[in-house]
Formats: structure tokens, C-alpha cells, sequence
């Protein structure tokens, strides 16, 4: 089987060699806010914005999943400093995800900021 690294291949919008292994995430208090703005059953949306000397021109998005600093998807990133609406489709229903917002700076640097957990409704 040949090696995926460094070829793109993409799968839920970011490439196999980039998640987890080349992303170098900084943790920091930048995130003005991630706000949780509307829930369902299956889907969330929330407001998300960046502040300090990152904030632009920036990309922000959102990482999430079942487990604490350990998000398996995240959506696309989109343009900043925001606030930017972001919805989460296809989530399980009564379930509890740990979520952070995440970032591109104008430096080039990722940011990665606090775990912020969100429950769909039953």
C-alpha cells in the first residue's frame, strides 16, 4: 500500500497527513468568544470570534467530538476576525461533544482555544 503522507487526500475537507500529525496547535486566550446560539437534536450552530494580534486577517473554525482534546472533525475554516456563524450538522442526539475554536493568524500560526462542551437535545 503506498504512503498517504505528503500526498493530498481529502476527507472531510482537510488532507490525511495534515490531522493529526502536522498541525502544531497553540493554545492561547486569543478567542474573544466561541457562543453556543442555537441547538437541536442534531445540529448546533455558534458565533465564534478572534481578538489580540491574530485577529487579521484570520480564519477561524471549529473542532468537535465525543472526547476531551481529542476532536476527531472539525469544519471548514472560514474568513475572520469575526464573529463568523458556524453550524454543526449530523451530531447524535442527548449527547455531550467537547469543542474548541480554532484558528489560522495573520502570522500563519494555528490557535487553539479553551474545550468548551456542548449537549444536543434528547
Amino acid at each position: 500500500m503506498a504512503n498517504l503522507a505528503g500526498r493530498p487526500f481529502y476527507l472531510y475537507g482537510w488532507e490525511t497527513y495534515d490531522w493529526p500529525q502536522c498541525k502544531k496547535y497553540v493554545a492561547t486566550g486569543v478567542f474573544a468568544s466561541l457562543t453556543w446560539t442555537a441547538q437541536t437534536q442534531t445540529t448546533a450552530q455558534a458565533s465564534v470570534s478572534i481578538a489580540g494580534p491574530a485577529a487579521s486577517p484570520s480564519q477561524l473554525g471549529i473542532l468537535y467530538g465525543l472526547y476531551a482534546n481529542s476532536y476527531d472533525r472539525k469544519t471548514p475554516l472560514a474568513a475572520g476576525p469575526g464573529p463568523i456563524t458556524v453550524k454543526l450538522k449530523e451530531l447524535q442526539r442527548n449527547t455531550q461533544y467537547h469543542t474548541a475554536a480554532y484558528g489560522v493568524g495573520a502570522d500563519g500560526t494555528t490557535y487553539l482555544g479553551p474545550d468548551t462542551l456542548l449537549t444536543t437535545a434528547p
